[in-house]
């Protein structure tokens, strides 16, 4: 080999090198494949997937930051003169519950919370994989966070305090996944007869 070849080779290996650990996008896809698997489902498998995946992250998010928010709340107060724990006092008076008591259940409410909605991204993994059991995951998840809500939190918290959206939301999750594992134990029965 001349010398210009191996310059060529070596500056090859060089930026396969450099770009095999910079960048996160071959670690990323591999997660994506573990999680979802290879194969890519069907449109209404994918649409359901996609609708249920953008009510979870709303869902996960907003109690995310409210766990972070009651749980930092003398450092927001700190900085940005926010007095998070006096409007949780407030709220909780006007529920009917003691100050510290409300501050209690609603940090661990939005503990269960986050759990829940845990539970249901496991329940929408296993749509994408046509997985009947996604049922107990996202079914069983929604189930627990709106009983802790009423057990911790109270009825009024749940007609007063969570809106018509968060409401309409979780109805649609319900509707759109329940109509799927509808069409998937017939979809299932279909193949069980067709097949000898």
């Amino acid at each position: 080999m001349t010398e210009n070849e191996l310059n060529e080779q070596s500056v090859v290996e060089q930026q396969i090198i450099e770009t095999k650990f910079n960048s996160p996008l071959p670690i990323l896809l591999k997660i994506r494949d573990f999680i979802f698997g290879k194969k890519r489902p069907e449109f209404y498998t994918r649409l359901t997937v996609y609708i249920s995946a953008l009510i979870w992250s709303i869902f996960l998010l907003w109690h995310t930051i409210s766990f972070f928010a009651i749980s930092f709340r003398n450092l927001i107060f700190n900085y940005k003169k926010i007095d998070v724990e006096q409007l949780i006092f407030d709220r909780g008076a006007a529920l009917g519950f003691y100050q510290q008591q409300f501050l209690s259940l609603l940090l661990n409410f939005q503990l269960i919370s986050i759990a829940a909605w845990s539970s249901v991204f496991l329940g929408i993994v296993l749509i994408w994989r046509k997985k009947r059991s996604f049922s107990i995951f996202l079914f069983g998840g929604i189930a627990v966070y709106y009983l802790a809500m009423i057990l911790f939190l109270g009825f009024r918290y749940f007609n007063e305090d969570i809106t018509w959206f968060d409401k309409i939301s979780v109805s649609i999750l319900l509707l759109i996944t329940g109509a799927y594992y509808f069409f998937l134990v017939l979809e299932k029965k279909e193949n069980l007869e067709i097949e000898p």
